[in-house]
């Protein structure tokens, strides 16, 4: 009798927490804040279904999300002269494992492996392991790495023997991290912010860190909010007042300058700033904003100092406002074309941009919605990661001299490993170890 008892009972439980769940939804959805200190629980509690996804395909495709279907028609062009060495990492499933390597582009050997395990994670921040992939990795010169799994509370150096120096799990950090000219690393984090409304409503938004880490002890140095800086700054506007969505600016890349030219200092911070379209130049050192760089480039990632007065900027040109107007005649008319990425070249001194190797990118059809990268190597040719795809590229002056997918997964040629904003070394003098 208690069995027949239990199921409606479990059936009227099962219906009381949908109703639940859709009331708080509907009342978040429509401005209500008042959830006081459960208010992490209640966005945890809301959130969880954007959680069912990864792992479904985690467990049903024996993927992870990091890696794509070798279904596309891309056939390998040309090989590389010289050595050109690249970090970026794969998951493998069967050890529950991140395998970051060490690879040399030009004949695939692999010079060294580090791995991270799914024990040592900090799963804080419902990211799951297997997502949480290995972005910008660095190497060091003992031979040990320092790796960040984006997002999550998880920045940790190995050792050449995969083991841990320091982890260090104080915020949540993503996208990718840099060594300045200290040696010091900078990296990109998020806290939540909040501001209350004339009304008396509190609104939660995404408040991106800078945040500088000692390469020693992992230990942090110092920690800003882009709202404190822009408030410093008297800037109201790029926090508040542009973007609609809880994620106002969307940090994902700091770029520390390593000397002293007319157009910046050693020390200063080149900001890329995906959801307004700018990169601000930030000295850490007084707190003030130098400079915002507004051009022909939109949801950008990846700025790149590339001379005394030059940066380039990957522009994935991914406009971010579209929708039918209802009521109004909907003209096919073509204002604009967003159909390939580009590298936009800005020139400080004189102010002007310049698209370079657009209509290579535009004829190979490169175009990444979300990350991806270029990097100019010192013979003046480019590097560039079509993230999205699994694809990676190089140019010259005489036109396409490189592109493969990138690496098939280990033990199965039918799936890709995307790169996770690959790291590129053009020579290993400083790195003593190889497998």
């Amino acid at each position: 009798m208690l069995r027949f008892i239990k199921i409606p009972a479990l059936l009227l439980a099962i219906l009381m927490f949908l109703c639940l769940y859709g009331y708080t939804v509907r009342y978040i959805a429509l401005g209500g804040q008042k959830t006081g200190i459960l208010g992490p629980v209640i966005d945890a509690y809301v959130s969880w279904p954007r959680l069912i996804g990864p792992v479904v395909n985690v467990l049903m495709e024996d993927k992870s999300p990091s890696q794509i279907a070798n279904e596309q028609d891309m056939v390998s062009v040309g090989n590389l002269r010289d050595d050109l060495f690249a970090v970026t990492s794969f998951y493998l499933k069967n050890t529950k494992t991140w395998e970051i390597r060490l690879i040399n582009l030009k004949d695939d050997e692999v010079l060294h492996r580090w791995r991270f395990k799914r024990k040592d994670y900090n799963g804080l921040g419902n990211r799951q392991f297997e997502s949480a992939r290995p972005l910008s990795t660095i190497v060091l010169p003992d031979s040990s790495v320092i790796v960040m799994l984006d997002p999550s509370f998880n920045i940790i150096r190995i050792n050449k023997d995969s083991k841990i120096i320091w982890h260090n799990q104080e915020k949540r950090y993503h996208h990718t991290m840099n060594l300045d000219a200290e040696n010091n690393l900078w990296v990109c984090a998020e806290e939540a912010g909040k501001f209350k409304q004339a009304n008396g409503k509190v609104k939660y938004y995404r408040d991106d860190h800078i945040t500088k880490i000692d390469v020693k002890t992992g230990e942090v140095i110092f920690t800003k909010s882009l709202t404190s800086i822009f408030l410093e700054n008297g800037m109201y506007g790029p926090i508040f007042g542009v973007h609609s969505g809880s994620d106002p600016l969307h940090l994902n890349d700091i770029e520390p300058a390593f000397y002293s030219t007319d157009y910046w200092q050693k020390g200063d911070l080149f900001l890329s700033l995906r959801s307004i379209s700018s990169v601000y130049q930030y000295r850490p050192e007084t707190g003030k904003l130098i400079r915002a760089i507004r051009g022909p480039f939109i949801g950008q990632h990846d700025v790149d100092i590339i001379s005394e007065h030059e940066l380039s900027i990957f522009d994935n040109n991914v406009p971010r406002v579209g929708r039918k107007i209802s009521g109004q005649s909907q003209e096919e008319k073509l204002i604009y074309r967003a159909d390939h990425s580009r590298v936009i070249v800005h020139n400080l001194s004189s102010g002007k941009f310049q698209s370079v190797f657009e209509n290579k990118m535009r004829e190979e059809d490169i175009w990444t919605e979300t990350e991806g990268l270029a990097q100019f190597l010192s013979n003046g040719s480019l590097f560039v990661e079509n993230q999205n795809r699994g694809e990676i590229y190089l140019f010259d002056s005489t036109g396409l001299v490189f592109k493969k997918y990138f690496y098939p997964y280990p033990g199965d040629q039918t799936i890709i490993e995307r790169p996770h904003w690959v790291r590129l070394y053009e020579n290993l003098d400083f790195f003593k170890t190889r497998d």
